[in-house]
């Protein structure tokens, strides 16, 4: 894996921790992941390590810069975590006027679904896109 385009991260608002699964604990011991033994995820306790979350609206955000600071820690957690860049992030569209593509502007709308309108937009440290 060579980049990390992270969806729907708007839906974190207003959660006081945002955890982060980094092992989990399997008879007594901490492992890297989950077994694959039948029945073996009954007996797995995740372990996460917590961050603060976040109260501020990301839905018109463009930018990484435009991101609140706590969205931007979790963000590069992530991408230290994973050692994966994170090089696009979506936000769910609130308003009918942000319903275009603006690819010069680093950012594009694209649908789930009619009823559902999301627009991704590049990191700071990204290329934009050219869609």
């Amino acid at each position: 894996m060579t980049e990390i385009a992270l969806t729907k991260i708007d839906v974190l608002r207003n959660l006081p921790v945002l955890k982060i699964c980094v092992d989990y604990r399997y008879k007594g011991q901490r492992i890297e992941y989950p077994p694959q033994g039948e029945n073996a995820l009954a007996e797995v306790e995740p372990i996460y390590e917590e961050m603060p979350g976040f109260s501020e609206d990301i839905s018109t955000c463009k930018h990484f810069d435009g991101l609140p600071y706590n969205v931007q820690k979790y963000i590069q957690r992530l991408e230290a975590l994973t050692q994966v860049r994170i090089s696009y992030v979506s936000v769910f569209l609130t308003s009918p006027a942000l319903y275009h593509s603006c690819p010069g502007q680093g950012f594009f709308v694209c649908f789930f679904s009619e009823a559902f309108p999301c627009r991704y937009f590049p990191l700071s440290r990204t290329k934009a896109l050219t869609a």
